[in-house]
């Protein structure tokens, strides 16, 4: 991944957030299994394999939590960090 690549994903998620209204993406107390889905994530859109899980995120709009299917484990550990993991971030380029 390059830095545009790493750009348009951070935009990507935050519209998610956005449309969808939630102010956290999560797996919930317990961590769900995870599962290997050809299917895009919800969250991010990627189109690659992957691992996928179930998550949730709180709307504080309509006070309700919203439930999700498939996301990939890159957007919950971006939602809960604020970034991609340390081997992701250093390995950025500029191409």
């Amino acid at each position: 991944m390059n830095r545009a690549q790493y750009e348009q994903y951070e935009k990507d998620v935050a519209a998610f957030m956005e449309t969808e209204g939630i102010n956290c993406l999560t797996t919930g107390p317990e961590e769900s299994e995870s599962f290997f889905s050809w299917r895009e994530c919800e969250c991010c859109g990627d189109t690659k394999g992957g691992d996928r899980e179930k998550a949730s995120g709180f709307n504080p709009t309509t006070k309700e939590v919203q439930e999700y299917d498939e996301v990939c484990r890159d957007c919950l550990y971006y939602a809960a960090y604020g970034e991609l993991g340390d081997d992701t971030m250093m390995s950025l380029d500029d191409e």
